[in-house]
């Protein structure tokens, strides 16, 4: 998730005007549960949703039209965890998080 990311050209989505589009890896699906409508023919059942910051509306795309073109810093926090990925790295650590036996600070 959140990594930078370019659409590949094909006849479909260069008719559709999503050919060469960047934008940010927002979240992946299964299709045959969500019945969202993906561009290109949804491989193993799976989809992966792309922002373009506006440019262009989000959509769903079959996961071999989708490249990889960078992976930036992004700190993410879910519930009382915070994660963090650096930039280049594909792995999320948590951060900030104390062992449970230390409750002061």
């Amino acid at each position: 998730m959140f990594d930078a990311v370019r659409i590949r050209r094909t006849p479909e989505t260069e008719a559709l005007g999503y050919a060469d589009a960047e934008g940010e890896l927002f979240g992946v699906t299964t299709v045959s549960v969500t019945g969202v409508k993906v561009i290109g023919e949804a491989e193993d059942d799976c989809a992966l949703n792309v922002d373009f910051g506006g440019a262009q509306p989000n959509a769903w795309f079959q996961p071999s039209l989708v490249e990889v073109i960078g992976q930036p810093a992004v700190t993410l926090s879910v519930g009382p965890r915070t994660l963090e990925r650096r930039e280049g790295e594909a792995e999320w650590r948590e951060v900030g998080r104390r062992p449970w036996w230390k409750f002061w600070a």
